[in-house]
């Protein structure tokens, strides 16, 4: 079976002529070849040396090698052996006359051109992604090596030998770049080999470091290589193979961790080092100290806590004296909550959503403030025009919340189990007549619980039902009124939501009902 990497070397062998066209275009309508460029066959020797690197990383990375990607500031030895054929086409082109500033030029369309092959290929957006990645990789080392083999231009170019030492000086150099960056930036950085031991720290992370370590390694920098096996990343980290283990798998960079009493966010990256034992499993691990960032997120997480403790009082407090108008004593609205949440919890919704839901049903009904009590607390049964008036309540509601300004996630959801309430599942409700799943699950669930409520309750204008009668409801209604999945669970469960409506009743003036409440489920 031909892999990804296998049908990328093939596609550019065999459009090599492709390739030197669009090269050569490329370079003379940017000006960075002459018009009269020489043979067609000069240029495709230039793009079959370039190509060789290239292909070389594919095929590595086919090969499972360990191939350094932009993440580290160095190169890996595949690397090194791939940009030496670049390094030889530079002194090639350096002998035709073409000076630095036009090859550098050039490269770039050598780069477009390269990618155009791979986008012909019409592969998903993520295996084109990895091919545009060692392409350009390849390409941005190869600029560095090419700028320094344009100086060095008492060498005879042509040798390969030349070419890998070129290429193994920029290698070199980027090292080097690299140690005095680990161990000059502000933080804590170390290198973990593939079996967890800290192989090199700088001073930052040294700090660190238990007092018996300290004592037996002495004066510390990067450069200071420690023992393999003498000092384990656990004695510092305590949850370090958890993350490690998530960075092989899916990728994580980074997680928050704790020394001592200071908090961390920590970075992880390859560390393709020959310092020690020519490992290239090794792992660069950064720390940032986060306490103040952590003290600020848990003030902040507090503050928003006492919003939302006061925003359900608000809300609680407000559904209690609409319901008074109506002639009930407040309790609707804690049974119609405390009946949703539950069900909503028997659905399958997280502890987020169902607290969501408690918090906000208490509003379901805040569009009857505009209702007149004649009509509210009539003891009758209402006219047409009456019910007709009645039913404003759900759009009155909405319009009431959704007007509010700077309103919060809460109230956006009240107004819409407000407006929606009265919905059914067959399309006969009101104020908008939606159907099915067109109705917001929320309202779906509250519009179940206050049903229930209603049926059980004194109201002026009925006594409350037998819960046989109730219960003939439901199932007569299940996938006309209601939700058939949520009617079914809700009779599933019919004598749990009787005996919760009852222990309400009777727990209402208990110091913390919310609790009372949570105990008798």
């Amino acid at each position: 079976m031909t892999t990804l990497f296998s049908q990328a070397i093939d596609h550019i062998y065999n459009h090599v002529d492709e390739l030197t066209e669009q090269v050569v275009q490329f370079g003379i309508e940017r000006g960075y070849l002459p018009a009269a460029s020489g043979s067609l066959l000069a240029w495709k020797k230039s793009i079959i040396g370039v190509s060789e690197g290239l292909c070389q990383l594919f095929l590595a990375v086919e090969q499972q090698k360990n191939i350094n990607t932009s993440i580290c500031a160095e190169m890996s030895q595949q690397q090194v052996e791939a940009v030496e054929y670049l390094v030889i086409q530079a002194g090639l082109h350096q002998q035709r006359g073409i000076e630095l500033y036009m090859f550098l030029g050039l490269l770039k369309y050598y780069r477009r051109a390269y990618k155009q092959q791979i986008n012909a290929l019409n592969l998903t957006a993520f295996d084109e992604a990895q091919l545009v990645t060692i392409i350009d990789d390849y390409f941005d080392l190869g600029e560095v090596a090419v700028a320094q083999e344009y100086n060095d231009n008492t060498v005879d170019s042509r040798s390969t030998t030349h070419g890998l030492r070129v290429a193994n000086q920029v290698l070199v150099q980027q090292k080097n770049q690299l140690i005095s960056i680990l161990e000059n930036i502000p933080f804590p950085a170390l290198c973990i080999d593939k079996n967890g031991y800290v192989r090199q720290a700088n001073s930052h992370a040294y700090q660190l470091f238990p007092s018996i370590v300290k004592q037996q390694i002495g004066d510390f920098s990067w450069l200071n290589v420690m023992d393999e096996g003498f000092f384990h990343i656990s004695g510092l980290i305590d949850d370090f193979e958890s993350a490690y283990q998530l960075y092989k798998n899916n990728r994580v960079y980074y997680h928050r961790t704790c020394i001592g009493a200071t908090h961390f966010e920590s970075y992880l990256s390859k560390y393709n080092s020959d310092v020690i034992n020519d490992n290239v499993n090794d792992t660069v691990l950064i720390l940032r100290d986060i306490s103040e960032i952590m003290t600020y997120e848990q003030a902040l997480e507090e503050e928003k806590q006492q919003r939302l403790v006061a925003q359900q009082e608000i809300i609680s407090m407000l559904g209690e004296i609409i319901e008074c108008r109506s002639g009930e004593t407040g309790l609707h609205v804690q049974r119609v909550s405390e009946v949703a949440g539950y069900l909503a919890e028997l659905y399958g919704l997280n502890k987020v959503e169902v607290d969501i839901i408690k918090t906000v049903t208490p509003l379901h009904d805040v569009g009857k403030v505009a209702i007149p009590d004649e009509i509210l607390n009539k003891p009758g049964r209402l006219t047409s025009e009456e019910f007709e008036v009645v039913q404003t309540h759900s759009a009155i509601g909405y319009r009431t919340l959704q007007g509010k300004q700077n309103k919060s996630n809460l109230i956006d959801i009240a107004s819409i189990i407000a407006h929606e309430h009265h919905e059914k599942w067959d399309g006969t409700g009101y104020p908008c007549g939606k159907s099915g799943e067109s109705i917001h699950l929320y309202a779906r669930i509250v519009a179940i619980a206050d049903v229930f409520d209603a049926l059980l309750s004194k109201r002026p204008y009925k006594d409350p039902w037998s819960t046989r009668k109730v219960l003939k409801l439901f199932q007569d209604e299940s996938g006309k009124h209601f939700d058939p999945e949520l009617a079914n669970l809700f009779i599933e469960h019919f004598e749990e939501f009787v005996h919760l409506h009852s222990y309400i009743e009777e727990n209402s003036k208990a110091d913390d009902f919310t609790t009372t409440v949570q105990q008798a489920m």
